[in-house]
């Protein structure tokens, strides 16, 4: 077994923070049918982003033959959070999972440059599902998000949901939204 342990520190002396402290460890594997997996496993860390610390939980990522594994991967700043868990996979019974809790769309649209021209805001909650990600027959995926007290510029639009999936006999998105 051969493995590779790393620690990541990164930070700037800027007008805003940006920094983190990451330690992880990564493993190479086969078995016995001789189907290699690489495995990170990923310790309690922090980031920082515009003088904004989120933590980053214990968690596991892994490469096994084509699957991609992973094992709860979480990052959080109080109540809001994004976090990761389940399996790309060929087998229709496995998905991926991505779950987000108060995150500002403002704070998303710093990173997005078209996102920023358009100066939005509102907390994104919700999730998304994919699954038969290598499948021949196309993806499967759905979507459930809701964008509280939302809006553009000065202007505040409500509060948006959304919800939609993929129509995989079809080849097309079947997408549902409702502003109050």
């Amino acid at each position: 077994k051969d493995s590779i342990s790393n620690r990541v520190f990164w930070g700037n002396w800027g007008e805003k923070s940006y920094a983190g402290d990451l330690k992880f460890d990564i493993n190479f594997s086969r078995d016995r049918d001789n189907v290699l997996t690489s495995a990170m496993q990923l310790y309690d860390g922090v980031m920082v982003f515009e003088d904004s610390v989120w933590n980053v939980s214990k968690s596991k990522i892994a490469l096994v033959g084509e699957d991609i594994v992973v094992d709860d991967f979480k990052i959080t700043k109080g109540k809001s959070y994004v976090k990761v868990d389940g399996v790309v996979s060929a087998e229709r019974s496995k998905n991926l999972n991505l779950d987000v809790n108060q995150i500002s769309l403002r704070r998303v649209a710093h990173y997005v440059p078209a996102m920023k021209r358009v100066d939005p805001f509102g907390m994104l909650s919700g999730g998304c599902s994919i699954s038969d990600y290598y499948s021949k027959e196309g993806r499967s995926f759905e979507v459930a998000l809701q964008l509280d007290n939302w809006g553009v510029g000065n202007d505040t639009l409500g509060t948006l949901s959304v919800n939609s999936l993929w129509d995989k006999e079809n080849q097309e998105m079947i997408l549902r939204g409702e502003n109050r």
